[in-house]
């Protein structure tokens, strides 16, 4: 029975991992035994290290492979057939076990994706598809955090995936997500007592301090407690010790928000590991000795709050937090017109549409900050007078920089990641210098010279790229194909890290000689090495689409249109074109001419 309500693509995903799970093999991995560090604590190191690479996962003949990027949970791969994705969605109640069998009868017969069949049945929308895509992702993380046994090992070597959807939580708040749904009060009371008799406080790293998190009003207020004055004894006492407090506590503990220390010492930048056994075999990172805890799964909801050194619990509040049973309700059926509506094809796509667009707005604003902050002194960077207190020099950078934390920029592309951590850097180094009194006497007294602060030689480069970049999408809005590709040249030329120029290059270059087969084939090696670069870009999906169908790979091209609106459900271009291909496959079986 099983089998039949599985798709395709989950078996082979299965079969993936077993294959992947052999290979898991040689010293430089650490690994270690889930009974010992418990899976969030294992995650939460991860984090720490900043580690890529993916996370093997064994309990009996369950597997489960996680992939990190810079310490970010990104994808995770199951060999679990019950987390396919229309289970996933009878669960949730977005589709019925009718719909769901119907719609695996199709892809046997068709060969297509779930999920787009269903938007073509009208049973769900594009973003519904997007919403239960990362519902799946989800369900097969959250999973992990209920073992209390198995092992684990870490491949620092391994390859990402190109994945359209992708995991969009930071560690900090997968840690406090995770705590709420997967621990039960024992464990957490169990976790905590070694902490008890000991202070806690804010951690002294900003990078640690100003993670971004999900907390509700009454979530917040206890973490604003956790000042650095009661240990935390006290603070579970006087909340209660009820399990949103004992949650709260332990995961702030865990990401490093805040620290415990003994009663009376001073803050130290290197706190002690909360395991004993936290302890890693990869000679890579047994150097790192930091504290290991607790990191679990994901949320849904936008508003995040970073947590300042003594906030009001004003300061602290969010959103309430999404819970294990909530659900979304049924879409509304509509016809197969109104899921994949019609629009007319653009005559030159526009890099500021769909998700895309806000990305390249962000990189337009950072760069303008950027290029603002090289004129300025470090005074003038934190928007405080030369006669500053100290006190006001810390609220003026933790207001300015929580919001170029990498937390807050992490899933973005290369473009928007470097420029924010120069940002970042810049403002910590204009903070580490004002808030001591000697290094601020000397700098004060060196600001006659006028030397203002300079930028990275990458950020430099990003500077002229991002300028080559936006005189290629004005000669793109002109069709002058040639000038544009020379333009996106220039930029991937300049800063070859950022997938995006890699994608318009390679359209760009389509476009200057659409019938050379040896264009087409430089044009698609420049879109795929886009897309793995940056596996989200939704229009990088989208040009390569349009290539396969301009070569007349209709099965190719609708894989990427799929892909798109995965990333992106309001690509109108990637919808328009699944439409076509549905309606030329419908006359094609009444007989009529295929496209």
């Amino acid at each position: 029975m099983q089998r039949r309500l599985v798709d395709e693509g989950s078996r082979q995903e299965k079969e993936e991992v077993e294959r992947l799970a052999r290979g898991f093999s040689g010293s430089h991995l650490a690994r270690g035994n889930l009974t010992a560090m418990p899976f969030p604590e294992v995650l939460a190191q991860l984090s720490r290290w900043k580690s890529g690479g993916a996370l093997l996962l064994r309990r009996d003949k369950v597997k489960k492979i996680i992939y990190v990027n810079a310490g970010y949970p990104a994808f995770i791969k199951s060999n679990l057939l019950s987390e396919c994705l229309g289970q996933v969605m009878v669960r949730e109640r977005m589709i019925s076990q009718a719909d769901c069998d119907l719609s695996i009868r199709r892809m046997q017969e068709t060969k297509r994706q779930q999920g787009t069949l269903l938007i073509e049945m009208g049973i769900i929308s594009p973003h519904n598809l997007h919403y239960a895509l990362q519902l799946q992702l989800e369900a097969k993380l959250y999973d992990v955090f209920g073992w209390t046994q198995g092992d684990y090992q870490f491949n620092p070597k391994a390859d990402q995936p190109q994945a359209a959807v992708q995991l969009e939580h930071t560690p900090a708040m997968l840690i406090l997500e995770g705590v709420r749904r997967a621990w039960s009060p024992d464990r957490l009371k169990a976790a905590l007592g070694r902490h008890l008799p000991l202070v806690v406080g804010p951690h002294p790293d900003p990078l640690q301090r100003l993670q971004d998190l999900d907390l509700n009003p009454a979530e917040s207020a206890l973490a604003a407690t956790l000042d650095g004055t009661r240990t935390l004894q006290e603070v579970l006492d006087k909340a209660g010790w009820t399990f949103a407090a004992m949650a709260v506590a332990y995961a702030l503990l865990a990401a490093q928000v805040v620290e415990a220390r003994p009663p009376g010492t001073r803050t130290t930048a290197a706190p002690p590991p909360l395991h004993p056994t936290a302890r890693p075999e990869d000679a890579a990172t047994r150097a790192v000795s930091v504290p290991v805890f607790n990191p679990p799964p994901l949320k849904r909801t936008s508003s995040q709050t970073a947590v300042p050194a003594a906030a009001p619990p004003a300061a602290l509040a969010g959103p309430p937090p999404l819970r294990s049973e909530s659900r979304l309700p049924p879409p509304a059926r509509t016809p197969s017109s109104a899921a994949l509506p019609a629009t007319p094809a653009p005559p030159a796509p526009k890099s500021n549409a769909g998700v895309n667009g806000g990305d390249r707005e962000r990189v337009e604003s950072l760069s303008r900050r950027v290029r603002e902050m090289r004129k300025q002194n470090y005074f003038e960077m934190l928007g405080i007078s030369k006669n500053a207190s100290a006190d006001e020099v810390r609220k003026a950078y933790f207001s300015q920089a929580k919001d170029f934390h990498p937390d807050k920029h992490f899933g973005t592309g290369a473009e928007i990641k470097t420029l924010a951590d120069q940002i970042y850097s810049m403002l910590s180094t204009a903070y580490e210098t004002l808030a001591d009194s000697r290094d601020r006497e000397d700098y004060v007294k060196g600001l006659h010279t006028g030397v203002k602060s300079g930028v990275s030689d990458e950020v430099g480069r990003i500077l002229q790229a991002e300028s080559r970049f936006q005189k290629g999408e004005g000669f793109m809005k002109k069709k002058d194909w040639a000038r544009a590709h020379q333009a996106f040249k220039e930029a991937v030329d300049l800063y070859p890290d950022e997938g995006e120029f890699h994608s318009y290059l390679g359209w760009a270059l389509h476009q200057t000689n659409p019938s050379e087969d040896t264009v087409s084939k430089q044009a698609q090696a420049h879109l795929e090495e886009g897309l793995r670069l940056n596996p989200r870009h939704d229009r990088g999906y989208l040009f390569l689409g349009w290539l396969h169908k301009a070569l007349g790979r209709r099965g190719e091209a609708e894989a990427q249109f799929e892909k798109a609106i995965q990333c992106n459900p309001d690509c109108a271009e990637a919808l328009r074109e699944l439409r076509l291909l549905s309606e030329q496959r419908e006359l094609g079986g009444r007989g009529g001419k295929r496209g």
